[in-house]
């Protein structure tokens, strides 16, 4: 099940459309950076959620730095790491986005 649902037509043809429609990295965007998304990422992963390994809204669009290093991080902890260009962090979570 490793591969799964990677190796798959439907995984690619998904992926591609994906990468269509997001062409940048959503991790990048949020801290003011245009950078080309390169991989196509699970926001709840295939593991948790196994029913939504097809699932558009399930998806986001990272550059290879971004998913081999925050989104790795956020899954070990909890918690989005960074912030964005004016200071504020990028974890929803956070006490300064309580209330916005």
């Amino acid at each position: 099940m490793a591969v799964w649902p990677y190796s798959t037509k439907r995984w690619q043809r998904l992926r591609l459309a994906h990468l269509s429609a997001e062409p940048c990295c959503r991790y990048c965007a949020a801290v003011g950076l245009t950078t080309p998304a390169t991989l196509v990422d699970h926001i709840v992963p295939v593991r948790d959620a196994p029913d939504r390994a097809f699932d558009p809204e399930n998806l986001c669009g990272l550059c290879a730095s971004c998913h081999s290093g925050a989104k790795q991080s956020a899954d070990r902890t909890g918690t989005m790491p960074g912030c964005t260009l004016d200071g504020r962090p990028l974890d929803p979570g956070h006490h300064w986005n309580k209330g916005r």
